[in-house]
């Protein structure tokens, strides 16, 4: 059958809504609270990461924020794009039916003025692309697959805006799993060790700015378990008897050796 998203409302009802997030690690990054400006959601492949990045994305449209509200997504490359775009429609068509969608450009127009786009940054020149613009939700989804880590860093300098922060919050949001070229560089910032346990990480303060890695998991999307019981087991197979990629992508564990040798020596 098809998913129904229903949500309880103040005085006991339930009501029908077009998304909504799955109790555990979605409602916990959603309310992260807005001194968190840097957060990212981790965890096995299927653990539901990407909704809960499009969910935030979307949370401060309609809210008066106008033009002034800009978000942009990255991937590693422009094909990485079409699960992506294809979730924004289903979630922004049945709320905001004016909205529109430039497919040459491939960004949102909300009806009062707020944008989303999506954009790829395959190596750091990209970023002249978008430098000197300003942003105030900046995303990564699967971070890890960067091959360059300034490709995260870089678009922070276009984190502003000259509505004060306790009325349009900033935030840079993104979802990773374990492996990939950026593993390392993910691990060390965010402090992770093996198989993260419980929601939420430590909040690690730098230059007066605060971050934290919110942890997923894949028992904890039961939509994917009711709607594809055997999925895991298909990732299983993927693996290949590859120990390393089989326990980065069924547990989530962060102390597999990924993105170099040489990367972690250089850590340590």
């Amino acid at each position: 059958g098809q998913y129904i998203p229903f949500v309880r409302t103040d005085d006991g009802l339930l009501q029908k809504v077009t998304a909504a997030p799955l109790w555990g690690p979605q409602e916990a990054m959603l309310a992260l609270p807005q001194e968190i400006r840097e957060a990212g959601i981790c965890g096995p492949r299927g653990s539901a990461k990407t909704v809960v990045l499009m969910l935030d994305c979307l949370s401060q449209i309609g809210k008066g924020h106008g033009a002034q509200y800009k978000a942009i997504i990255f991937r590693p490359s422009q094909r990485e794009f079409t699960d992506l775009i294809k979730l924004s429609e289903e979630i922004i068509r049945p709320i905001w039916p004016k909205s529109q969608f430039n497919k040459l450009k491939n960004y949102w127009e909300m009806p009062w003025g707020e944008t989303i786009e999506f954009m790829y940054m395959d190596t750091p020149a990209d970023f002249k692309t978008v430098q000197g613009k300003a942003y105030t939700f900046i995303g990564f989804e699967e971070l890890q697959n960067f091959d360059h880590w300034e490709c995260y860093t870089l678009p922070f300098s276009c984190l502003r805006s000259p509505i004060p922060a306790h009325i349009l919050p900033r935030k840079i949001r993104f979802t990773c799993n374990p492996s990939g070229a950026s593993h390392s560089h993910i691990k060390h910032r965010f402090k992770l060790q093996g198989v993260p346990q419980g929601i939420c990480g430590p909040v690690i303060e730098e230059d007066g700015q605060k971050r934290i890695m919110i942890y997923s998991d894949y028992e904890q999307n039961v939509l994917l378990n009711r709607s594809d019981p055997s999925y895991m087991a298909g990732v299983r197979q993927s693996c290949a008897g590859d120990s390393a990629r089989e326990a980065a992508w069924t547990r989530g564990d962060w102390d597999v050796v990924s993105g170099g040798f040489f990367d972690e020596i250089f850590y340590k």
